[in-house]
């Protein structure tokens, strides 16, 4: 199990935007899916809020990045 959460999180170092873009990516669909079991209906305008996080997200660790 160790060994597992050390690929993870040295991968997470190596490739810090693809784990933004994945997250985002994977929370979408969970989002979506709640929604839509929830509400029978998926609400389109909040692809914005997400992009905007997402651009947001990349902006940090792009940051972070450049300090180190």
């Amino acid at each position: 199990m160790t060994g597992m959460w050390a690929n993870y999180f040295r991968f997470r170092k190596d490739h810090p935007y693809l784990i933004v873009v994945l997250d985002a990516i994977g929370l979408s669909l969970i989002g979506i899916t709640v929604e839509y079991l929830w509400h029978r209906d998926v609400i389109a305008d909040a692809f914005w809020f997400v992009l905007f996080l997402t651009i947001t997200s990349l902006l940090e660790v792009r940051h972070a990045h450049r300090k180190s």
